[in-house]
């Protein structure tokens, strides 16, 4: 009798524990969804124009100093020269340099020398 509970007591302690294990591992896991590119994204047009224009900029900031030749940020400092152009960065209109003020907001495209080839006005957001 001593050997049958004891049998009885080690199946209990072993195989009654390892079916509920089982049957808890055996859930079923949610969905894994694979996550979209960013060159997947489809983007407005509007959208894609502003993601172009800001993607052409070598540097960004806003003005600190611009007496027509030197453009100071806050710690660049860049040099114009006769055939730098100007333009609005909303509509791409031509300016002038006297357009462009202490506090606007501007991209500019440099050229291999680091002088300015483009600086574009860019609207406040």
């Amino acid at each position: 009798m001593r050997k049958i509970i004891l049998i009885y007591c080690l199946v209990n302690l072993f195989v009654v524990p390892a079916i509920s294990i089982n049957a808890q591992t055996k859930q079923v896991l949610p969905e894994i969804i694979e996550p979209t590119p960013p060159s997947d994204i489809k983007l407005d047009d509007e959208q894609q124009n502003q993601q172009e224009r800001t993607n052409r900029f070598d540097f960004k900031g806003v003005i600190r100093e611009f007496d027509g030749t030197k453009l100071v940020f806050h710690k660049k400092i860049f040099f114009t020269s006769d055939t730098t152009k100007y333009f609005g960065e909303g509509n791409e209109e031509v300016l002038s340099k006297y357009d462009f003020r202490v506090g606007d907001m501007v991209g500019c495209v440099l050229d291999a020398k680091g002088k300015l080839i483009e600086m574009w006005k860019i609207p406040p957001q």
